[in-house]
């Protein structure tokens, strides 16, 4: 089932769903000073888009997840990583590119799921932690969009930012970190920042690879 926002998926607190942020009083635009955008302070990407809450427009610029996917992906398949993601058109840094979507699942119900995959089977669990916990399990295998698609890189074209706008529950948004040319795959750094890896060779091939795929102790219980 296709997805471009994540759903609420067993474990997860459905509530949290119909929960938003107040919205700003910014007229005719956002500035500085809007409330939104002090929530944000992020270079990529806001923190907090501005909502249907808010009294600015659909033009406002803090509204870039809303507007959707803008650049024209492909998903291929690639020598060796299975398929992959790659963009037809020139994708400007700090572009919105796609969200990582799915089913928004508790820490137990993933770590079942992951328990349950064949040794050689992908596993397309995300976890956000913010201040200290687990703030965000995503699981796209069941429920997804073209977010599942692309692959690690140990050096990058895009970032992921957690991004709220329609509920106080994050979508995951992958922004450009540089110009991204016609035809380049498109791909993220899995490890979150953590310096962990796992036991799967990392294929991307780049100078900075670290020769292993991150793993997320997290979703192992490790």
């Amino acid at each position: 089932e296709y997805t471009t926002c994540n759903v609420p998926g067993p474990g997860s607190e459905e509530r949290e769903f119909c929960e938003a942020f107040p919205g700003c009083d910014c007229d005719p635009e956002c500035g500085p000073l809007c409330v939104c955008i002090a929530r944000s302070g992020r270079a990529l990407g806001p923190a907090v888009e501005c909502s249907p809450l808010c009294r600015c427009d659909e033009t406002c610029p803090n509204r870039k997840v809303q507007h959707g996917i803008c650049f024209r992906l492909q998903v291929f398949k690639t020598t060796a990583k299975g398929f992959g993601v790659r963009t037809l058109e020139p994708i400007p840094r700090g572009s919105y590119v796609c969200p990582y979507a799915g089913e928004a699942i508790g820490l137990r119900t993933a770590r079942d799921r992951v328990r349950a995959l064949d040794p050689h089977e992908p596993n397309y669990v995300m976890t956000l932690r913010e201040g200290g916990r687990v703030a965000l399990v995503v699981d796209p295998s069941r429920v997804g969009g073209v977010g599942r698609f692309l692959n690690h890189s140990c050096d990058p074209n895009l970032e992921m930012v957690p991004v709220r706008a329609q509920c106080v529950v994050p979508e995951l948004c992958l922004f450009a970190r540089r110009d991204v040319g016609p035809g380049e795959e498109l791909t993220y750094d899995y490890s979150g920042g953590s310096n962990r890896s796992g036991g799967r060779p990392c294929l991307c091939g780049t100078p900075a690879c670290r020769g292993q795929l991150p793993l997320d102790v997290d979703v192992l219980g490790v």
